[in-house]
């Protein structure tokens, strides 16, 4: 991620933190959040370090540190690494590490709204929805 991009993501965090003054927003900020950031999480995109914020925050969270965001992203990025491997769109050698290419994640998330669709229908219809719509979780 590009120090201009943690600034932004900076620049969120400070909108949204009731702590958070305008004087902790400082270019060395954001430059020592990118190296950090480079260092410990080098497939973090800026779309999923702005999920994470808005996120940590809605969830309730303190003032984000930037251990706090490697953290939340390696979880959530390890949970959609498993949840695409059970669907078989990417294959097992794939580590939770490292970030899911783009086309996956789409695929990732079509998947899962299928799901939801499909819940959201047996939750109404109850037992008339047919099997072969109950795919939730299996490889194509």
């Amino acid at each position: 991620m590009k120090p201009s991009e943690v600034a932004d993501l900076l620049s969120l965090s400070l909108e949204i933190d009731r702590y958070a003054t305008a004087d902790k927003m400082t270019k060395e900020r954001a430059v020592a959040w990118a190296a950090t950031i480079g260092a410990k999480a080098p497939g973090m995109t800026f779309d999923a370090a702005q999920r994470v914020v808005i996120d940590y925050y809605a969830d309730g969270g303190d003032s984000l540190q930037v251990g706090d965001l490697i953290i939340v992203w390696r979880k959530k990025n390890a949970a959609d690494v498993r949840a695409a491997r059970s669907r078989g769109l990417i294959g097992r050698d794939h580590s939770e590490h490292q970030a899911l290419p783009p086309a996956v994640n789409r695929a990732l998330a079509e998947a899962r709204e299928r799901d939801r669709a499909t819940a959201a229908q047996y939750a109404v219809e109850g037992s008339a929805v047919s099997p072969l719509q109950l795919d939730v979780g299996r490889r194509p």
